[in-house]
């Protein structure tokens, strides 16, 4: 379910941290690490540790929700699959 401009304006950063988005630290060959959200296209940030590459993408998380619900633009619901594995097979 995609998040409307209001919702976003109510969201908190805890509320935010308990959907299941798809978070991804790549850690770099100089250090530190590159994080992402791949929901939200261009949200990308960094960080030398992975506490702070985490803060650093909440809060740009935050900012990208926050710049689309100004343009009108719908949040994009996380990436969640659900698979049936059939084990008698």
């Amino acid at each position: 379910m995609e998040l409307k401009s209001e919702q976003v304006a109510a969201l908190t950063d805890e509320e935010f941290k308990r959907r299941p988005y798809s978070w991804v630290l790549i850690p770099q060959s100089e250090g530190g690490y590159t994080g992402t959200i791949l929901e939200f296209p261009g949200c990308i940030t960094e960080g030398e540790t992975i506490a702070e590459t985490m803060d650093n993408l909440l809060n740009a998380a935050m900012s990208w929700m926050d710049a689309c619900a100004q343009i009108g633009r719908p949040i994009p619901s996380p990436l969640v699959k659900t698979f049936k594995v059939n084990h008698d097979s």
